[in-house]
């Protein structure tokens, strides 16, 4: 009598007790497991004897080979002088056969008439044409096969070319997705990245660009950066105006839950940290100077193989608009030579001035007379049409709106409950004056927020915290908060004034001059019709009059560097 008494869990074979013949209940395969170990007992009463039985399956041809649609990103950077062009193997035919003896042959059968792809027809590897050294884009459908002998499928191969030029390269940013692997990101995600994009800038999902995908090597974590530039709406390629780097970060800022939702990706805030240490000296500025390469090999998926082109991150400091010196220690007033016309007064900036204009004159340097001049191009704001008088002079004739003459400049804005309007970002550094008037009956609200994209360090914060105003700020190392008071609060409906008046002061040589900047940063903030000085310095002597109130910081750092949007009214809900 024959039995079988072990290895046979879950029950494969059978045995027959009485001639031993051995049959298996399931159909063998040979991709799911090679070898079955079982031992027997043959039982002759008194006597028996087991044995032990390798069953070893051979394979045969009985699966097709497995090759799905897929696509060739080659991003060629025309302009790069290190002359690049992947002379040698990108990558190979993304075909496997779940028979692991059988031979894969490889062929096109359509579409590759000018061999614009090079392929070994025994190993799938694949190598670009040398005729694709230009700068012309392209997209090309071919059918690809593959054979192991008895099985034939076919597949779509699709070869992209994008020229990569210089305005596209220095128009880009980089955004980073957490627990995110290249591989991942080009199957499935690019596609849904790219209609992510395209929705947050109003365009179309052709006028994004995806020209490098990069593990972040700077951090622990599966940080994958993904840097990209796009055209403006209406735009084409090669034709079109790219959106400047600065308002496409901000585009994509305040709207990351969109793209979020949209690309099933975790979009974290941007690392824009590459300045942060102030490597630079005095009044000098840290600008991010970006190269590129276009060496690194393809990255290859399931269904892509997409060539890159790294950025490499460096520096420069440069003295910008108004400073001067051997080392940028000294701040030039640019209101010295009165660029101001008709008695307008200029109020000195960092970096430039404002004029301030006399009643019926306006422009950059007062220098057009509404009473007497004629219109000019841009004189009237907010889409405001300008019309001649006829006995001299000319008149705006603004929209419908919260637009106020002569000029049609918006000077109210209402804010309802989550919402906010934002402005480009504060780009003084070192000396700042902001003010304007609110009216709210909200005891608690923000009235202006100026940060980082980075969403850490410095930044500036105006409130309304128990119905008196707040500043909050930051030059990267500690907050200090500044607290006005006047008796009764701001929240009572009426109109308030708030100026703040942000400096660094100077370190002050041996002669007595001004030498750069120190490490000490002062904000004074004044509530209303408030006499600042006689509040700041003897406010308490003379009877708690507080309507000003200044704050210091000192440390390392020297700067304020705000590069997120200045908002007002509230800050975007961002993830």
């Amino acid at each position: 009598m024959y039995q079988i008494v072990e290895g046979n869990n879950p029950e494969v074979f059978q045995l027959d007790i009485f001639n031993g013949d051995l049959t298996a209940l399931i159909d063998l395969d040979y991709e799911t497991k090679t070898e079955y170990v079982i031992v027997v007992q043959a039982t002759s009463a008194p006597l028996v004897s087991r044995a032990t039985v390798h069953i070893r399956l051979k394979d045969m041809n009985d699966n097709e080979p497995v090759l799905h649609n897929f696509e060739i990103i080659f991003n060629n950077y025309i302009t790069n002088k290190s002359n690049s062009f992947p002379s040698g193997i990108i990558g190979k035919v993304p075909a496997h056969d779940p028979d692991v003896s059988d031979k894969l042959r490889y062929k096109f059968e359509s579409g590759n008439e000018l061999n614009l792809l090079l392929l070994n027809a025994d190993t799938g590897d694949l190598r670009l044409s040398r005729d694709l050294d230009n700068d012309r884009t392209l997209e090309a459908p071919m059918t690809i096969s593959v054979s192991d002998g008895i099985h034939h499928v076919v597949a779509l191969c699709t070869l992209r070319v994008t020229i990569i030029t210089d305005d596209m390269l220095t128009n880009s940013i980089t955004v980073r997705l957490e627990n995110m692997s290249q591989e991942r990101f080009l199957s499935p995600l690019l596609s849904l990245f790219l209609e992510g994009v395209a929705a947050v800038l109003s365009t179309t999902r052709e006028a994004v660009f995806v020209f490098n995908i990069q593990n972040d090597t700077d951090v622990q974590g599966s940080i994958l950066n993904v840097t990209f530039s796009a055209l403006q709406p209406g735009g084409a390629a090669g034709k079109g105006t790219f959106f400047p780097s600065e308002e496409l970060q901000e585009h994509i800022y305040l709207n990351r839950t969109l793209l979020r939702l949209i690309s099933s990706q975790e979009v974290l805030p941007f690392d824009d940290n590459i300045c942060l240490r102030e490597p630079c000296e005095n009044y000098m500025k840290c600008v991010s100077v970006l190269k590129f390469d276009s060496s690194p090999p393809f990255i290859a998926s399931d269904t892509v193989l997409f060539r890159p082109i790294h950025p490499i991150n460096g520096l420069r400091c440069r003295c910008p608009l108004g400073f001067t010196g051997d080392y940028c220690e000294t701040e030039i007033d640019l209101c010295y030579s009165g660029p101001c016309k008709n008695n307008g007064r200029c109020r000195s900036r960092e970096g430039g001035y404002t004029c301030e204009c006399q009643e019926d004159f306006t422009g950059e340097h007062c220098e057009l007379n509404a009473s007497s001049g004629r219109c000019e191009p841009g004189v009237c704001k907010n889409g405001g049409m300008c019309v001649n008088r006829l006995a001299g002079g000319f008149m705006c004739q603004c929209p419908q709106g919260e637009f106020e003459n002569p000029y049609c400049e918006m000077t109210t804005r209402s804010f309802p409950g989550q919402s906010f309007i934002t402005f480009r970002g504060l780009r003084q550094r070192f000396h700042f004056t902001v003010s304007f008037t609110f009216a709210s009956r909200e005891r608690n609200a923000l009235l202006l927020y100026n940060g980082r994209f980075n969403e850490k360090h410095d930044f500036i914060a105006l409130e309304i915290i128990d119905e008196q105003i707040q500043l909050t700020f930051s030059g990267g190392e500690t907050k200090t908060a500044v607290s006005p008071y006047i008796p009764g609060g701001v929240s009572d409906g009426q109109w308030h004034s708030v100026q703040l008046h942000y400096y660094n002061k100077p370190n002050i040589g041996r002669l007595g001059i001004p030498h750069g900047p120190s490490g000490e940063k002062v904000a004074v903030v004044a509530v209303d019709d408030c006499d600042i000085s006689m509040a700041i310095r003897f406010g308490k002597q003379i009877g708690n009059y507080s309507c000003a109130a200044q704050g210091t910081q000192t440390g390392q750092k020297k700067s304020l560097d705000l590069t997120g949007p200045l908002l007002l009214g509230g800050v975007p809900n961002l993830p």
